[in-house]
């Protein structure tokens, strides 16, 4: 699908839900900030065929205790494993460790306006639902006794 392709699906999805500003820009790149407050970016790869959707859903930050640390990553891989309940995304840390990200790849062939439509709300609830459950479990209370010296206790 073609660059102008895509550029009219965003075009008459900005008509649609009226934000007059949203577009392309040269390097293939839009954000779209939803009503929830997600930000989701998207880049456009015309070589693949495909779209690019991303955003951070919850920062976990050195503040955050190592044992919360600990099962905010198991969440994240374990909701990986199959996919299931990412719905197809995967969730990913950023270079640093402290940004939880939600990313998937969509082919844009046959993509028509309700599907773009589509793809979009039903990513950024996927955005809302992953930032509600990472914060959560990132503010827990840790257990008493669960950690020692600032490290997280493991098993094997």
């Amino acid at each position: 699908m073609s660059r102008a392709t895509i550029e009219n699906l965003i075009t008459e999805l900005a008509r649609e839900w009226t934000l007059p500003d949203l577009a392309m820009d040269e390097n293939d790149y839009l954000c779209i900030q939803t009503e929830t407050g997600v930000f989701i970016n998207i880049d456009f790869f015309e070589e693949a065929d495909q779209l690019s959707f991303y955003t951070t859903v919850a920062e976990v930050s050195d503040e955050v205790s190592p044992e919360n640390r600990l099962k905010v990553h198991r969440t994240m891989l374990e909701a990986n494993s199959g996919w299931e309940e990412t719905s197809g995304a995967t969730l990913a840390l950023d270079s640093t460790g402290t940004l939880a990200l939600l990313t998937v790849a969509m082919p844009v062939e046959g993509l028509d306006l309700p599907a773009m439509r589509q793809r979009v709300e039903d990513f950024a609830k996927l955005a809302w639902h992953w930032s509600k459950r990472i914060k959560t479990i990132a503010a827990a209370t840790p257990e008493p006794g669960s950690e020692q010296s600032g490290e997280a206790q493991v098993s094997v």
